[in-house]
């Protein structure tokens, strides 16, 4: 038989509860699942189960040990939660064979967020405090594109064109929050958990820093954040302009969204 199925079955026998657990009350079930060889067989059945729990449960800790490191104010604000969705996330998304650290780890943020938006005993700002982390996390990795995306800060500030389509560069990430997450944020990092929680609207960029495993973090106000997220490579300045001043229900913009454009390609936020 092939020694693929072999090697398959064991992945799935370390790295998969149920599926261990079935095969160890019922391995009829689990067996006809892959092409095994008698012989085989009989060696996957035969395995001892103490030893098979040690070494799974040393495999999740090395997987989860990352996640947890770089969750650690959600781990702080909601423990009992986090030990609860992390062996879930282990368990519905097993790691891929090609996928990079980042993508496990953000995946993990997003699998967070959704399930504390949903879950009515943790604090309604839960969410949003793992969002933040995962926005943290992403902007901590270096940019995976090497194109003239990925440029230092610090560029000289200029007029760009209105005919020009605006771009968040690599290695640039924001989001909008409703709750004063700074301060939350702050009083974790403590060991404190917050005590006045203020709903506060606004934007938080996060920027890549070369060399850096902590990227920049700032937050911008509603009108920025609203500008930046119209910059997606294809809006052209004078459709970002006329969108703006529609949302805000203001006219006569066009200077000072330009200025702000060009302060923003300045900081290495955006290319033109």
């Amino acid at each position: 038989m092939s020694l693929s199925e072999m090697q398959h079955y064991l992945v799935r026998l370390y790295t998969d509860d149920c599926f261990r657990m079935l095969a160890q009350i019922a391995p009829e079930k689990t067996l006809p699942m892959y092409a095994l060889s008698p012989e085989e067989s009989r060696a996957v059945t035969e395995i001892d189960r103490d030893m098979l729990e040690t070494f799974a449960a040393s495999l999740k800790g090395k997987r989860l040990e990352r996640v947890l490191e770089n969750y650690a104010l959600s781990g702080r604000l909601v423990p009992a939660a986090m030990d609860r969705y992390t062996d879930r996330f282990y368990q519905l998304f097993p790691a891929r064979p090609h996928a990079s650290t980042q993508e496990y780890l953000v995946d993990f943020g997003t699998f967070l967020e959704e399930a504390l938006r949903g879950d009515e005993d943790v604090p309604t700002y839960a969410a949003e405090l793992a969002r933040y982390e995962r926005l943290f996390c992403a902007a901590g990795f270096p940019p995976t594109r090497a194109d003239e995306d990925v440029e230092d800060a610090g560029a000289p500030a200029g007029d760009i064109p209105m005919a020009a389509c605006p771009a968040v560069k690599s290695g640039v990430y924001f989001g909008e929050f409703e709750y004063n997450i700074t301060d939350i944020v702050a009083s974790l990092r403590h060991d404190e958990l917050p005590s006045r929680i203020e709903e506060a609207p606004g934007w938080i960029v996060f920027q890549h820093l070369a060399g850096s495993s902590s990227p920049r973090v700032f937050e911008v106000n509603q009108a920025l954040g609203s500008l930046l997220d119209l910059c997606d490579g294809v809006r052209t300045v004078r459709s970002i302009v006329a969108a703006l001043e529609h949302q805000l229900a203001i006219e006569g913009l066009t200077e000072d969204l330009i200025q702000a454009l060009g302060h923003m390609a300045s900081m290495g936020i955006l290319r033109s």
